[in-house]
């Protein structure tokens, strides 16, 4: 079966499975450079460098790992919802 004759949802897991490692692993560099760089007494950059590039999944969990996951399982779920919003009207249209 080739990628022109899958469901629009699975194209969409797909595509938000490639953009949400590339975001996470941008964002992670971004979050590294940012700790590795904030002065000790600049307490408010460190936390909008932590907690605002690693959420929602900094809210469930302190393990960056699973932060990761978490952020990317939810890039991925958007991803699906918006294939199957795109599937929908595209099938209403063919009618």
């Amino acid at each position: 079966m080739k990628w022109k004759n899958w469901p629009y949802w699975l194209k969409g897991g797909i595509v938000g499975l490639v953009a949400g490692i590339f975001i996470e692993a941008l964002l992670f560099f971004v979050t590294n450079y940012c700790l590795n760089n904030s002065s000790g007494g600049d307490w408010f950059g460190l936390l909008v460098c932590y907690y605002i590039f690693m959420f929602p999944g900094m809210f469930l969990t302190n393990d960056v790992l699973i932060a990761i996951i978490i952020n990317i399982l939810v890039i991925i779920i958007f991803s699906i919802v918006i294939g199957l919003i795109i599937g929908k009207i595209k099938s209403k249209q063919l009618k």
